[in-house]
């Protein structure tokens, strides 16, 4: 305890360059991807399905729809952004409407491909299939990373008041949580305020 005392100061003026390293490390500016399914459903159409001969094949048809999102949440561009399907889909489209390039890779596998996808831009993808499955999408990732899925659920909008509000209140509590923090670390080890 007499070493904490008698160099107290001095652990203490390495340990916070060592503490803004390491949050400086792993929370620097970054490329990340989130990707979510806010739709999908099933259209029954009671339109008969016929052959070139005019002859019923079905009396009903399906129409099987998907939406997908594709954000980058990140403070850094994400540069070569892959989409990629189990195979081609029958119909798809894209918002917001942008250059991009399709491959077919050798095993069938459907890859839609972005240059560059800004931070917080986003991407919608519709698939449509009639009378045939949707693919499944296997991947989505760039340069930088892989997308995490994350669940989307409707929700209220609220105020940019109340989350102006909110946000100088976190900031104004974490601040007081670190003052507090320090001071305590002061008075613990060293015996002075």
């Amino acid at each position: 305890m007499d070493v904490l005392q008698q160099y107290g100061k001095e652990i203490f003026s390495i340990a916070v360059p060592l503490l803004t390293w390491w949050l400086n490390y792993f929370y620097k500016a970054k490329a990340k991807l989130k990707a979510a399914n806010p739709h999908s459903f099933s259209f029954l159409i009671k339109e008969p399905l016929r052959d070139e001969d005019g002859k019923t094949i079905q009396d009903t048809q399906i129409a099987h729809t998907k939406s997908f999102l594709v954000r980058n949440v990140g403070r850094e561009p994400a540069t070569k952004v892959e989409f990629v399907l189990n195979w081609q889909p029958q119909f798809f489209n894209l918002w917001p409407s942008r250059h991009y390039t399709c491959q077919t890779q050798e095993d069938g596998r459907f890859v839609i491909i972005f240059d560059s996808l800004s931070p917080g831009e986003m991407i919608g993808i519709e698939l449509l299939s009639v009378n045939r499955d949707l693919p499944t999408v296997i991947n989505i990732r760039s340069d930088q990373s892989k997308a995490q899925f994350v669940e989307m659920i409707p929700m209220e909008t609220i105020s940019q008041f109340k989350l102006n509000v909110f946000r100088a209140l976190v900031i104004l509590g974490f601040s007081a949580a670190i003052y507090l923090s320090i001071q305590l670390a002061q008075f613990l080890i060293l015996k002075t305020a």
